[in-house]
């Protein structure tokens, strides 16, 4: 497939999909995917819902995207099931909150981006054996910001799944947020004047 859109919400695990320069979604069951550069996978039919897909083999290819979707007011996201081998390239990890209001998720909250049924992390996290986010390598352990979230990827060596878990945010965070705050105690304070 090589442009538009790909929905697959039945069964289609006889043969191995290749994609390039389109997009794969939907909720069904696939068998072997390759994604190429310019290439897209989401869970679930739409971008504005949460789903699962379930895939044999999975490569990505360098210049791919894996499309992953977070409700933050649920504390819930997409999951993607591999429930062969997984391969990571420097892909693209494109997060989009699908709430109406986007809220802080919970400290320790965690959600599980894949599921995968190797079970031996194959060095997932290091080299380019990971995920990339707005154009910075996520090595294990590492955190970064999306929205008013921060979250640090764990790619369990070991451990069959790549999660997600919500962290304090990183300090320079905070800093930004010092300018907004010094405005607020001014407005207050020109509100309350004694009479």
């Amino acid at each position: 497939m090589t442009a538009g859109a790909l929905q697959v919400d039945g069964t289609l695990t006889h043969s191995a999909t290749t994609v390039t320069g389109a997009t794969l979604k939907g909720t069904g069951t696939l068998g072997t995917v390759t994604l190429n550069a310019g290439a897209t996978l989401m869970a679930g039919d739409s971008a504005a819902t949460l789903g699962s897909l379930t895939t044999g083999n999975l490569l990505f290819n360098p210049n791919a995207t894996l499309q992953f979707k977070l409700d933050s007011s649920l504390a819930q996201s997409d999951l993607l099931t591999v429930t062969g081998s997984l391969t990571l390239n420097n892909t693209a990890l494109d997060l989009t909150d699908v709430a109406t209001i986007g809220a802080p998720i919970a400290f320790g909250t965690r959600l599980t981006l894949l599921l995968y049924g190797d079970g031996m992390g194959n060095g997932l996290g290091s080299g380019s054996k990971l995920f990339t986010f707005e154009g910075r390598q996520l090595t294990e352990g590492s955190t970064f910001t999306d929205g008013i979230n921060t979250f640090q990827i764990n790619y369990a060596y070991g451990d069959p799944a790549i999660t997600l878990t919500s962290v304090v945010p990183e300090p320079q965070t905070w800093l930004l947020l010092l300018p907004v705050l010094g405005l607020l105690i001014f407005c207050k304070r020109r509100l309350v004047r004694p009479s």
